[in-house]
């Protein structure tokens, strides 16, 4: 089963966070939850899943895909639904 952790916010719970742990999972930055991308020490970077970040609100936050790690797929709403429709079986709003 493939989980979708999207993080809307900055200022996550780290112990929250920590104690989510599922086999299959993917993260997904959207609106301020892209500021993680920028950070190294980001509790999301800990985790061993795949990390995406939604374009319309990096530029909307005026962040560039240059400036985030490498690691991170940047994708678009048209991605983004595909990946919900297509992957996902179960999503968390963190």
């Amino acid at each position: 089963m493939v989980f979708a952790i999207f993080i809307h916010r900055l200022d996550i719970d780290r112990e929250i966070f920590d104690r989510l742990e599922f086999n299959d999972m993917r993260i997904i930055l959207v609106q301020d939850g892209v500021y993680h991308a920028l950070l190294e020490d980001s509790p999301v970077f800990k985790k061993n899943a795949k990390v995406y970040a939604l374009e319309e609100d990096l530029y909307a936050r005026g962040l560039k895909k240059e400036e985030i790690r490498k690691d991170i797929e940047v994708i678009n709403y048209s991605k983004l639904v595909d990946l919900i429709m297509g992957e996902f079986e179960k999503i968390i709003w963190y």
